[in-house]
């Protein structure tokens, strides 16, 4: 049992010194007119289009002050489902500006067939 307090204990340590960015992005992406939903998960089969997926890529610490993380460099995909591209891109350019208003920087954007599923898929980092 004690084990077990100590690993708890741990964990609760990572989780305060992470940077997570996820729930103000969440956010951001939520507040784009048109999307019917955002997912930091696999979406459910029956999820309605156009819907978003997002997940953190890459979250790198570069400084720590105190023993904590001061600095990262973090990287998102965002992709943008829908049944078209005429749907997908006008959502795919408001996501991009969110972002960029963000202090993202956007290092790849293109263009995919997922299934009968079309997919933007927009990969960003930022340094925090």
């Amino acid at each position: 049992m004690e084990g077990g307090a100590e690993s708890v204990t741990a964990a609760q340590e990572v989780e305060q010194i992470l940077i997570n960015l996820k729930p103000q992005l969440k956010a951001v992406l939520e507040g784009i007119n048109g999307i019917e939903s955002v997912y930091n998960r696999i979406p459910p089969e029956n999820a309605n289009m156009p819907y978003v997926v997002f997940y953190e890529a890459s979250n790198l610490p570069t400084d720590y002050y105190d023993g904590k993380e001061y600095h990262s460099v973090i990287e998102f995909v965002v992709q943008m489902y829908g049944t078209d591209f005429d749907q997908i891109d006008p959502l795919a350019s408001a996501a991009a500006e969110a972002m960029q208003t963000l202090g993202y920087e956007r290092t790849d954007f293109r263009d995919k067939m997922d299934g009968s599923a079309l997919c933007k898929t927009m990969q960003y980092k930022t340094t925090i």
